[in-house]
């Protein structure tokens, strides 16, 4: 082909020099250091093993592995101490020049070469935006942690991406960074007004980095416990000590000889420093398997939502008013529990792609309808709900292979013409009227697990609330080779949101297939795009892929019944309006 454009070729370039990095790296450093290591330079993260991953979530130090805010200040403060210290060797040129406004200028470009090094992710991204505004006020002799400082920082980001306002990375970031200025402005204040001219000396000035060094990890553990209950459902006991043994492995052993090691590459001198970095990552790893060991249990549930919005406002009011009018928030905390221990967790959970949904079992299962599902979406979907086991779908019907395969005149549906117990197996499609019923038959002997077959799952959950899960594009039996069946046409131009129209012979197929569940289950899920907002007579809820795409990942409650024969899912009936 033609050669690449600039700025793809640019692109190409990096990645290649990430990879070549990530592969030196790996090289000085064996093991699941040298894949921590690799991450902390290049952004290349995988093989770190799940022993290392769980003990780093557990004690809070997960947030190591993300190149943002932590990385990026020691890069910047790194660069910007040694080139102010390099000039401040030669007083009478540093006494003449604005040297701090030129380091604070080295500090940025170097910065934004470790963005492009790191691959450049959302985490990343603003985090340098934000170290880009608070160098920019030293270069303009402004203050540079100020909360106008980082609202501007915040509203850069939300014109470059505007959705990652709802997402974790961008929440907890700006709660601890918020709440980190709030504490410091207080602590400051309060050592302005106590301090004398005659206490200023050595001992002051071990007290306030012991401060900081014990305030830093209280301060930002409490502003982001929040958003970690919130959406991950999980909080960090040993987070504290976790942070206070491992933060200064991190910042005097760790980065510094990570920037080290790469500045030292092109000459082929990093192994030695990379070595040091190594041994640092294992001290690091060794201190969170140790916090894990001791920690409690850290799951919490899922949190109502009335109890995120109290606590979010509580921070707020905590970190953004100057006077007493702060202690308004401590308020808001004893309603905000009020309200949690009111609220009851999810009975269904359906992913933001509907290719995943789960059901809380009793006994502490949670039953999904995949199996192999989202190993991250499944294990933060067990902490939602508190359960101890994931149960795999049962393939109640997985030998039945029709034998109409290949035949086009036995693809279109057939109707109820012949009673569900006399279809033949060799009549009908996959799923259809019969083998719905057996689904449905299977679903309900078994209530904890879903009952699956060929693109269609069903399944029980409690109160008797029938959950069917139907993916559009796979649904018919396996080994099809024809490729001409009109359910198969529409499917694939539903599900690739094809710009053709199937006509309407194609649309009366699809739809006969599609609405055979309706009048069976209560809730329907359906993983394509669908050209169907509802389903019709039917009794079921629909939830559709697109309703997902816009809306986000779905949470289902419902009120205990009192019998089958009025069931009412009134969580999924305002999904099915649009709620």
């Amino acid at each position: 082909g033609p050669p690449p454009s600039l700025l793809p070729s640019i692109r190409y370039r990096l990645e290649n020099l990430r990879s070549d990095i990530a592969t030196k790296v790996r090289a000085a450093i064996p093991g699941t250091s040298g894949n921590v290591a690799a991450a902390l330079i290049a952004g290349v993260t995988g093989g770190i093993d799940e022993t290392n991953e769980e003990a780093l979530r557990v004690t809070g130090l997960a947030h190591v592995l993300s190149i943002s805010g932590l990385h990026m200040a020691l890069v910047a403060g790194a660069v910007l101490f040694l080139v102010r210290f390099g000039f401040a060797l030669f007083p009478a040129f540093a006494s003449g020049f604005p040297v701090k406004k030129w380091a604070a200028a080295a500090a940025l470009v170097a910065s934004f070469l470790y963005l492009l090094l790191s691959g450049g992710a959302v985490a990343t991204l603003r985090a340098f935006i934000m170290l880009a505004v608070m160098l920019g006020a030293v270069m303009l002799d402004r203050q540079a942690l100020t909360l106008r400082n980082l609202a501007i920082a915040a509203l850069i980001i939300l014109v470059v991406a505007p959705h990652e306002i709802m997402g974790p990375s961008f929440q907890m970031s700006f709660a601890a960074t918020a709440a980190l200025i709030s504490a410091y402005g207080w602590v400051s204040r309060r050592s302005e007004s106590s301090t004398s001219s005659a206490s200023i000396g050595r001992w002051p000035m071990i007290r306030a980095i012991l401060l900081a060094a014990v305030l830093t990890p209280v301060v930002a553990g409490l502003a982001t416990a929040i958003f970690s209950a919130w959406h991950f459902h999980r909080l960090a006991p040993m987070g504290l000590p976790a942070n206070l043994a491992a933060m200064p492995v991190i910042s005097f052993v760790i980065m510094p000889f990570a920037m080290i090691g790469t500045i030292a590459m092109p000459f082929g001198l990093e192994e030695w420093p990379l070595k040091i970095m190594g041994y640092g990552v294992d001290a690091m790893l060794w201190i969170a398997r140790w916090c894990a060991s001791l920690s409690p249990l850290d799951t919490v549930g899922a949190l109502a939502p009335a109890a995120f919005i109290l606590m979010t406002v509580s921070l707020l009011a905590l970190t953004l008013c100057q006077s007493r009018l702060r202690l308004v928030a401590l308020a808001f905390v004893p309603v905000a529990f009020l309200f949690n221990h009111r609220a009851h967790f999810p009975d269904i959970l359906v992913s933001e792609d509907a290719r995943l949904v789960a059901i809380a079992g009793e006994g502490g299962a949670l039953a999904v309808n995949r199996d192999r599902p989202n190993g991250f979406t499944t294990e933060v979907w067990r902490n939602a709900v508190a359960a101890r086991i994931v149960i795999k779908p049962e393939k109640p019907m997985a030998s039945f292979l029709p034998e109409y395969v290949g035949k086009p005149e036995m693809h279109s549906i057939a109707g109820r013409s012949k009673t569900e117990s006399g279809v033949a197996a060799n009549s009908e499609p996959a799923t259809t009227s019969a083998s719905i019923a057996e689904l449905v038959a299977a679903a309900e002997e078994s209530s904890n697990r879903f009952a699956c077959r060929h693109g269609a799952c069903i399944g029980l959950a409690q109160n008797d609330v029938l959950v069917a899960w139907l993916d559009p594009a796979t649904l018919g039996a396996p080994g099809r080779t024809d490729k001409s069946s009109t359910v198969e046409q529409a499917a694939s131009q539903i599900a690739a949101d094809s710009p053709s129209v199937p006509d309407k012979r194609t649309e009366r197929e699809f739809a006969k297939l599609f609405f055979e569940p309706c009048g069976r289950v209560d809730l329907l899920i359906t993983a394509s795009a669908m050209p169907f907002r509802s389903c019709g007579r039917g009794k079921a809820a629909l939830i559709r892929a697109s309703d997902l795409a816009r809306l986000g990942a779905a949470e289902i409650r419902f009120e205990p019944l009192q019998s089958r024969s009025n069931k009412v899912l009134d969580q999924a009936g305002a999904a099915k309006s649009g709620d």
